[in-house]
């Protein structure tokens, strides 16, 4: 419980980060908007705060409805998150 919550703060913390540091949204205009940069930079973050590999972070989120809710992911399709990374 308590190891959660810190990842959940961590999540929130980074999310936050990426946009008062004005980073873009998209990685280019003729993107097709399934991922912002937020939310792939805090997985990658948190990929590597969990030292974990692409598949176990993509079963984290697949298993986690609060880590999904804290970075705004709407729609979560595995296949794509793979290819995105």
């Amino acid at each position: 419980m308590r190891q959660e919550k810190k990842i959940i703060n961590l999540i929130v913390t980074c999310f936050k980060l990426c946009k008062q540091r004005e980073i873009a949204k998209y990685s280019s205009k003729f993107s097709k908007k399934t991922y912002t940069q937020y939310q792939l930079i805090t997985i990658g973050v948190l990929k590597i705060y969990l030292n974990q590999d692409y598949r176990g972070i993509t079963d984290l989120l697949a298993a986690s409805e609060d880590i999904r809710t804290a970075i705004n992911l709407k729609e979560y399709r595995i296949l794509l998150l793979y290819r995105n990374f």
